[in-house]
């Protein structure tokens, strides 16, 4: 069954990209598609460590509905060995553009266990860019905006090379 919503969502991005679009959406839409890994998120309380840095974050942030970006920001403005992940996860099967984090290569969405109080490890991720807190701190200047930075990413680091 995962298997089958994973290759859902590299589906998508693959008809978005085989769309009859001008030159330019096209491209864009094919980049997400090969950009695209399938991801696993875990529960933050499955490493301790992870567990701890959450737990203090919790204590002085609260978490948000519908406020994926801003969640995923937040969290690695805290701490900054937490990476911000951009891409799609799916609702019900349905791909939504999403954003979550990874630690010391475990995935986690604070988003869907804490606010939505959802099984992660039963949901589907599809990452598209992983950026380090630098890189948040950089594209939230530039946009002045807490995600998604796919497209400003794309404009800046594919685009103008």
């Amino acid at each position: 069954m995962i298997t089958k919503l994973l290759e859902s969502i590299k589906d998508y991005l693959h008809q978005l990209s085989s769309m009859n679009l001008n030159q330019q959406q096209s491209d864009f839409f094919k980049w997400k598609y090969n950009n695209s890994i399938d991801v696993h998120c875990k529960s933050y309380k499955s490493n301790n460590e992870l567990k701890k840095i959450v737990e203090e974050f919790l204590k002085y942030n609260k978490l948000k509905q519908k406020e994926c970006y801003y969640n995923a920001f937040k969290i690695v403005s805290f701490d900054s060995r937490i990476q911000y992940i951009d891409g799609f996860s799916d609702i019900y099967g349905i791909p939504i553009e999403h954003a979550w984090n990874c630690f010391n290569g475990i995935y986690f969405d604070l988003t869907r266990e804490v606010v939505l109080d959802d099984n992660v490890e039963s949901c589907n991720y599809t990452q598209i860019i992983k950026l380090n807190s630098g890189e948040v701190a950089h594209f939230a200047s530039k946009t002045g905006i807490a995600g998604s930075y796919i497209g400003s990413y794309y404009q800046e680091r594919v685009l103008k090379k």
